[in-house]
């Protein structure tokens, strides 16, 4: 995400010595050293930030977020405009939580650890666990149904996402995981479509999958973007780490060049596409296959 962009995970080290009868260390002046969080945030209760995120997410890009429980763990993954990818994972620990961000943004591979450090009136604060705050700071903040995410790191400027939950999903059950567990395992959804026309030129093949039914509208928790070359009679998507559960595909070719996130990315006049709303539910790995031959 373009507000997780820039951070830098650095360790530190320090020492200290002494004689048997002379104390030489720094003398404990009894104040905590608040930029370097304990792991654990022991004592904080994570719950209601995870069932509060719980939803599909849209901020004023129109890029969805669709947040939901996996395997005990928060989760979203997102392809976003200009080959950029979201993908969170949180998790509750014992007395705290853990946020891993491995997003691509701007063509640079992120992966960024933060663990929570305190929550107050609805902000819960994360840091880098061996740097401290002044290295990265995430403050997450809920407001009914909107959600604020401001990051700082390095000393450089707060850079914020502000979003507004649009939709709810399955509530999940989460329970207590360890810094350094593995992520959940989620599975792909492949999606390969026949061309009834093949196109004149060049067009793009937009894949739109929703959590509901998206004629006459919806919000779709992941959209997929291919282009096709002229005279193609096939087209594919792999939808990685797809949420388990129940959804719903749409997929056509935008021959009118219009498909954006205004009209949910649904087919209209003059495009090419598969009878909408193909129902389907997810527990493993799963090919569809369409045929694009309907025409408005």
């Amino acid at each position: 995400m373009r507000w997780m962009g820039i951070a830098a995970l650095m360790a530190c080290s320090g020492g200290g010595g002494a004689d048997s009868n002379i104390d030489t260390d720094t003398p404990d002046t009894g104040t905590p050293d608040t930029d370097t969080p304990d792991p654990t945030a022991p004592g904080i209760d994570a719950t209601p930030l995870l069932e509060g995120l719980e939803g599909v997410w849209r901020d004023g890009q129109a890029r969805p977020l669709d947040l939901a429980e996996e395997d005990g763990w928060l989760f979203a993954r997102a392809e976003w405009p200009a080959g950029e990818m979201a993908r969170w994972v949180l998790g509750r620990t014992d007395g705290g939580a853990v946020v891993r961000n491995t997003s691509r943004i701007a063509g640079r591979d992120l992966d960024l650890q933060a663990t929570l450090v305190s929550s107050d009136n609805g902000t819960w604060r994360f840091c880098e666990p061996k740097g401290g705050c002044s290295e990265l700071a995430i403050d997450v903040t809920l407001s009914g149904y909107d959600l604020t995410i401001s990051t700082e790191a390095s000393g450089e400027p707060a850079e914020v996402y502000s979003a507004q939950r649009l939709r709810d999903v399955p509530e999940g059950t989460f329970v207590d995981v360890r810094v350094g567990d593995p992520d959940p395992t989620l599975p792909t959804l492949t999606v390969q479509a026949s061309i009834f026309q093949p196109p004149a030129s060049s067009v793009t093949a937009v894949l739109a999958v929703a959590r509901s039914r998206c004629q006459p509208g919806c919000v779709p928790s992941r959209v997929l973007l291919q282009s096709v070359k002229a005279g193609a009679k096939s087209v594919s998507w792999e939808v990685p780490e797809l949420h388990t559960g129940l959804w719903y595909v749409t997929a056509f070719l935008d021959q009118n060049g219009n498909a954006n996130p205004s009209t949910s990315y649904q087919p209209d006049a003059g495009d090419l596409f598969a009878l909408p709303d193909r129902e389907l539910t997810l527990s493993d790995d799963q090919t569809l296959n369409l045929d694009l031959s309907l025409e408005l």
